[in-house]
């Protein structure tokens, strides 16, 4: 996949061969994180690794699910410039909530890295760390998931449904918002989490998952 036009040129002498952070060679590579199922340490990923991963497989494309509900179909779409939301960084740096390219930017060069959001905030760093190392988990939520539906009044983030899948301990949970009422099939990931327990609804299977071009269907 192409790298988007706002990329300055210092952002393309990046190897995706392998990553390094400072003088420390991380074990997991892109293609790694397709295949994990366990949410890895600061010591085998980073984030730059992730923002690679979410270009290449995830960014840019629509996920297409057909559900055993009455709604039938379910469209989610991976928008450029999202990550830093579903990362939670604008906890650490503001202006990062919704769309942020700078922020994916940063990702990218090495300028925000788990060691520089842990001096901005240790403790809130400390809360969201697996949250952050999760990420690469949605990639095989989407591809074998199963979905909660949510109620948008009372959710906290205002989400509809709930995909998510199990690994190891825990249950990794990808919270999904409709993006616009005049296009009730389409929504966007809002909000990650990694909690211990489901909430206490009736698990929706999926009938069929198909990958599709962002914005097919859309118009």
């Amino acid at each position: 996949m192409p790298l988007p036009d706002y990329y300055h040129e210092s952002t393309l002498s990046v190897s995706r061969s392998f990553l390094i952070l400072g003088e420390k060679i991380l074990s997991l590579s892109i293609t790694d994180l397709l295949t994990i199922n366990y949410i890895p340490s600061p010591e085998e990923v980073s984030l730059q690794t992730i923002a690679f991963f979410y270009e290449e497989h995830l960014m840019n494309h629509q996920f297409r699910f057909l559900i055993k509900h009455k709604a039938q179909e379910i469209r989610v779409r991976f928008e450029d410039g999202a990550l830093c939301h579903l990362l939670g960084i604008h906890h650490f740096v503001s202006g990062q909530a919704g769309k942020s390219h700078q922020g994916h930017i940063s990702l990218i060069d090495g300028t925000i890295t788990f060691e520089s959001l842990k001096k901005m905030n240790s403790g809130q760093f400390e809360k969201d760390k697996q949250r952050l190392l999760a990420f690469p988990l949605v990639y095989q939520i989407v591809k074998k998931p199963l979905f909660l539906e949510l109620d948008p009044r009372i959710d906290e983030v205002r989400a509809n449904w709930q995909v998510y899948n199990r690994f190891e301990k825990v249950f990794v949970q990808l919270k999904l918002r409709r993006q616009d009422p005049k296009r009730p099939k389409f929504y966007v990931p809002v909000s990650l989490l990694v909690r211990e327990h489901l909430p206490a609804k009736k698990r929706i299977d999926v009938k069929e998952v198909e990958v599709l071009s962002l914005n097919e269907g859309w118009s």
